[in-house]
């Protein structure tokens, strides 16, 4: 059983909603302070229903507690207090009072209603705060009596409106009374916040369509959709109820919309009681979008393939990541079935484009990382051959410099050994001419030049060497890359 039980007549809302557990589950998850809000499912069928269509598609098969072998799905605070059109095909009415009461608690709220409430006295607000209390801790008629009252000191007060009307909707089951605040609520949200205006008017269209009043429910679903484009949930409603209204065209549009929001909204469609009576135009606007986004998802696959293509120039780890995040893309499209699936499909383009053009600025960089070592290695050779001819002529300079000294030595030598051939007599011998200590001096120095040259520029040359090695296996490195 489940809401649509409540639109066609086979349920009253007040059966309905008090054999439901979750509103009550809900409640006593907030009043534990959690930030977690834990939806159990049934089995494993269920859980892939929410996968595929939205936790919205569930009727009694949505609980509140622990959940069974077949797992939960879990909303943060943060999440659900952003309201019912964040949350799109997620969206259920059973959630609907305890997301507004996570909502009346969060800081942009808080901000707008800050203008509203200025001008009362302490009295006035403290009694708001009063009824607040007694709304979050269940106390529903303590909490109704003060909010009333808050109403007759502040009647813009937009936000005691909803919660008069949420209170009458979930708790008290006064669908008029909750009707009667809902419009209050969206007449006056509607200057401040369009945003909670959309929402009032959801509730006004749901009030409605309890009553079976679907022509007023699809005006007010109208205005929701108007006031907040993003309101998905909200075009879903509508096309809902103009299918109720016969209306083939408002169905369809609004229908399309919705699915273009959210994808999951496709599978929903085609199982949703609310569309029988425009089955024909829905099942045609929904195999005309499977068509649509089935090529769209041939045409992702073929720009996948051809950006694996560009596997060819990337680093190994770039290879490899881009391999593996092909495989999974042929898997996730080879077991593509739903509306949802080729949808998502249609995106992987986008992350495999981020992640190759990620690949490829790395192996730029490695490519420009080692051109440059090898330029830097080139100039250092070239820089040791030019210190090496520097150390050789140096030693060349030496041996010239002692050769300078060392040649008119021995030219005086001999033209003094002449003389005393000249005189008759014999040479004198070369001691004579030259010190024991000169002598030795010389050919020290004329060792030391020689060995001066031999050495010059031999460390420079092992430096060189080590250097080329460096330079072979740089340029093997960038041969590798390609």
């Amino acid at each position: 059983m489940g809401y649509m039980d409540v639109v066609t007549g086979y349920q009253t809302w007040s059966d309905y909603i008090s054999s439901q557990q979750q509103v009550q589950g809900f409640d006593k998850a907030l009043q534990k302070q959690t930030k977690v809000l834990s939806v159990a499912l049934k089995n494993q069928k269920t859980r892939q229903t929410v996968v595929e269509q939205g936790l919205g598609a569930l009727g009694s098969e949505l609980s509140h507690g622990i959940a069974d072998l077949a797992g939960n799905i879990q909303f943060s605070v943060d999440r659900l207090a952003g309201g019912i059109d964040h949350l799109a095909a997620d969206f259920n009415l059973l959630m609907g009072d305890v997301i507004w009461k996570l909502e009346a608690q969060s800081a942009t709220l808080a901000s707008i209603l800050k203008t509203l409430q200025a001008p009362l006295d302490t009295q006035a607000k403290e009694l708001r705060r009063r009824a607040e209390d007694a709304y979050g801790n269940g106390w529903y008629e303590e909490a109704l009596n003060d909010f009333l009252e808050s109403e007759r000191k502040n009647y813009q007060d937009f936000a005691v409106h909803r919660s008069i009307g949420n209170i009458y909707l979930y708790h008290l089951i006064d669908v008029s009374k909750a009707l009667e605040y809902f419009l209050k609520a969206s007449k006056y949200s509607r200057p401040r916040d369009a945003r909670q205006a959309a929402e009032a008017e959801y509730f006004i269209a749901i009030a409605y369509s309890i009553q079976r009043d679907f022509k007023s429910a699809l005006v007010h679903m109208q205005e929701a959709s108007e006031l907040n484009p993003k309101f998905f949930d909200a075009f879903y409603m509508r096309a809902g109820f103009a299918a109720l209204v016969g209306d083939s065209f408002g169905t369809t549009r609004s229908l399309e919309t919705a699915i273009r929001g959210d994808a999951r909204y496709h599978e929903r469609a085609k199982f949703d009681p609310i569309f029988d009576n425009q089955r024909y135009y829905v099942d045609r606007l929904l195999d005309g979008l499977m068509k649509e986004v089935t090529e769209e998802a041939e045409n992702a696959k073929r720009s996948i393939e051809t950006m694996h293509a560009r596997r060819r120039s990337l680093l190994p780890d770039g290879v490899v990541r881009l391999s593996e995040l092909f495989k999974d893309a042929h898997e996730q499209f080879s077991q593509a079935r739903t509306y949802k699936d080729y949808y998502e499909f249609t995106k992987l383009p986008q992350l495999f484009e981020s992640e190759v053009r990620t690949a490829e600025k790395q192996y730029s960089a490695k490519k420009s990382e080692l051109e440059g070592r090898i330029k830097s290695v080139i100039s250092s050779i070239e820089s040791g051959r030019r210190s090496q001819s520097r150390s050789k002529a140096e030693a060349a300079k030496g041996a010239a410099l002692l050769s300078i000294v060392l040649v008119p030595v021995w030219s005086l030598a001999h033209c003094f050994t002449s003389v005393h051939n000249r005189a008759g007599g014999p040479p004198p011998p070369l001691g004579e001419v030259f010190p024991p200590a000169f002598m030795t001096a010389i050919v020290v120095s004329i060792s030391i030049i020689v060995l001066a040259y031999v050495l010059a520029g031999r460390s420079e040359g092992k430096e060189i060497v080590q250097r080329e090695r460096e330079l072979e296996r740089l340029r093997g490195e960038l041969r590798t890359l390609g």
